[in-house]
């Protein structure tokens, strides 16, 4: 089963006891990115609590088919409109008339410019029905003249209207999109002429708003109408004085908008997807610096153990010498005898040669190939070259295979390796102190 494992890491090599190579310019940039997240994250968090964020889709259907019967009593409404008037004669006398085609209809009142009763307004609001929705209640509003229908020349006489309605304007940033309105409709300049009469519609279509709710699983839809044209449609006969006819008309066809606000798993999956560009851009910064950094860092303890391992062995011969000097006959000499200090001279430590490394030149350096006689460069490149050669794989095994022939006619003390003993401490520790007992027993004997 173990070929097809892919999800085992390979091992790591520890750089300095670390299991990562690290460095100062690095914390610094993991400083940099995490307050970069956590920036982003408080930003995005605050769209999703202030719903200013949100998905939009817009498209047609058939409302007759897409909407329930309760839903459809909101599109059947009357629509309150308003008309006004311009006389451009002013002995022209005009007549409002609301009718079905049987019966005549006097729900129409004073009306200021919102669409308001008022006695002393300038329009008169009145009530329309959809003519195709219901034939019970088919409404059509009519004007007529009643004197002075000709001007002093015999010529039909001209006046001027306007029939407004409340207009939908959507506002997708308010929780109820139909907020603002606005009154719209259109101006008409007709001649009382009594022999025939100009028919009219308003056109209307429909608009359904399905909206999510924030913090909830909840959906809520707005339905209203909205006045779409105006269309002149034919222009027919007359048998009284009426000289212009408006009703209404409905689209079959719908507006559709969906509201989808953002959930909390997509501000998530947002915040997500930003973590890996801006980890790899902070990782392409710091990249070329930590392998040379590392290298660099690696070549330094390396010295260091090496004048490290030359002070001890310099220090192991003066010592001999100086036992010699002091207690000839060792074997005989008391333990108080061998107890003394013994001062190296200053000259003979051999000290830790420390890097004189410019660490800006050394970030810089690592970005450019340029100023290759740099002494900066220079230790940077030899640094590099020394832990390549050592650590590739030919030379390790190499050197492995050298280390086991030695080792097979020099053997090794594991007992006294530190590591080791702690390990084999973890493992058996019953035996481990046995071992520890028998060895102490054989020494004394």
């Amino acid at each position: 089963m173990q070929h097809f494992d892919f999800l085992s890491l390979p091992p790591s090599i520890f750089l300095m006891k670390e299991r990562k190579g690290k460095n100062k310019l690095g914390g610094l940039f993991s400083i940099l990115f995490a307050l970069v997240m956590l920036f982003l994250s408080i930003y995005h968090f605050y769209i999703y609590i202030s719903s200013s964020e949100f998905d939009l889709t817009y498209y047609r259907d058939n409302w007759l088919t897409k909407l329930s019967k309760e839903e459809k009593k909101y599109i059947r409404e009357p629509k309150l409109l308003g008309i006004v008037f311009n006389y451009l004669s002013n002995d022209v006398k005009i007549k409002l008339r609301l009718t079905d085609g049987e019966n005549d209809f006097t729900d129409f009142e004073r009306c200021n410019y919102n669409l308001e009763s008022d006695p002393n307004g300038d329009l008169y609001c009145f009530n329309l029905y959809f003519y195709h929705l219901d034939q019970d209640k088919i409404r059509a509003l009519l004007i007529s003249c009643e004197e002075n229908c000709v001007d002093p020349d015999g010529n039909p006489a001209r006046i001027s209207f306007g029939i407004f309605t409340r207009n939908l304007k959507i506002d997708h940033q308010s929780k109820n999109p139909y907020l603002q309105e606005d009154l719209y409709g259109d101006n008409f300049y007709v001649a009382t002429d009594t022999k025939k009469y100009v028919n009219h519609m308003f056109e209307f279509t429909p608009i359904i708003y399905n909206s999510s709710e924030v913090f909830s699983t909840k959906s809520y839809e707005y339905i209203n109408t909205y006045l779409n044209s105006v269309q002149r449609i034919s222009v027919f006969s007359n048998s009284d004085n009426t000289f212009f006819a408006f009703n209404l008309i409905m689209n079959t066809h719908c507006d559709i908008y969906i509201r989808k606000y953002k959930t909390f798993l997509d501000t998530l999956a947002t915040i997500g997807g930003l973590f890996t560009p801006f980890k790899l851009f902070f990782d392409l910064l710091i990249m070329f610096y930590s392998e040379s950094e590392n290298n660099s860092e690696i070549t330094k303890n390396v010295l260091m153990k090496t004048e490290k391992y030359e002070y001890d062995l310099r220090n192991k011969i003066s010592l001999e010498k100086e036992l010699d000097k002091e207690v000839p006959n060792k074997e005989n000499a008391s333990s108080e005898q061998l107890h003394f200090d013994i001062e190296i001279p200053e000259k003979e430590k051999i000290k830790r040669k420390e890097f004189n490394i410019n660490k800006c030149e050394k970030y810089f350096y690592c970005f450019s190939s340029c100023c290759k006689k740099n002494k900066t460069m220079k230790i940077l490149n030899l640094c590099n070259d020394f832990v390549q050669n050592y650590l590739s794989v030919e030379n390790i095994i190499f050197n492995m295979v050298l280390f086991e022939n030695f080792y097979k006619d020099n053997p090794i003390k594991f007992k006294e390796n530190l590591y080791l003993n702690q390990i084999k401490q973890e493992i058996e520790p019953d035996s481990y102190e046995a071992h520890n007992t028998l060895e102490e027993k054989l020494n004394n004997i």
